[in-house]
């Protein structure tokens, strides 16, 4: 396994940024920022509150960079959150505009890996899939993220400890 992202010092999370529903008229809110690690290095907090008042209901984290990751199967997100259906997001160059390949996944209080093989990602653009056979380029990577558009309202919490990959 190779490491992608670890979030070590403050500016590990410069790159970062929250993008909720309030882009189309909602009222959701977040933040995304670095806290110390208890017993590790630190890691990236994505919180709010999702609001479903206006239509709303979604809010997004996502960085930007350049990943080349040839060979990449499977990517190993070491999460845990609030228990909410989050859905992990990714985008390569070949990803269309306001589009996103997505996976579910649900973390809980306790830290853990969550592996997702690259072939698992579906392409997504605003809740509806685009493609069944659109799959992840690895050598082309520039996003990964978090959304949460999970039709509840409420506070959320969700924490990134590092992002590997498996050949």
């Amino acid at each position: 396994m190779e490491r992608i992202l670890s979030f070590d010092t403050p500016s590990s999370v410069a790159s970062w940024m929250t993008v909720d529903d309030v882009v189309m008229g909602g009222r959701s809110g977040s933040q995304v920022g670095w806290v110390p690690g208890e017993s590790r290095s630190g890691f990236l907090r994505f919180e709010g509150q999702v609001s479903l008042e206006n239509n709303g209901g979604f809010c997004s984290v996502r960085n930007r960079g350049q990943w080349e990751l040839p060979g990449a199967r499977e990517l190993i997100w070491t999460l845990r959150g609030s228990g909410r259906a989050f859905m992990a997001t990714v985008r390569d160059g070949n990803t269309p505009e306001g589009a996103s390949f997505r996976h579910p996944l649900t973390p809980t209080g306790e830290w853990r890996d969550h592996r997702v093989r690259l072939e698992d990602f579906r392409l997504f653009r605003r809740g509806r899939q685009l493609s069944e056979q659109a799959r992840i380029d690895p050598g082309r990577i520039h996003s990964f993220g978090f959304l949460l558009a999970d039709k509840q309202s409420g506070p959320f919490q969700l924490d990134l400890e590092e992002l590997r990959y498996q050949r």
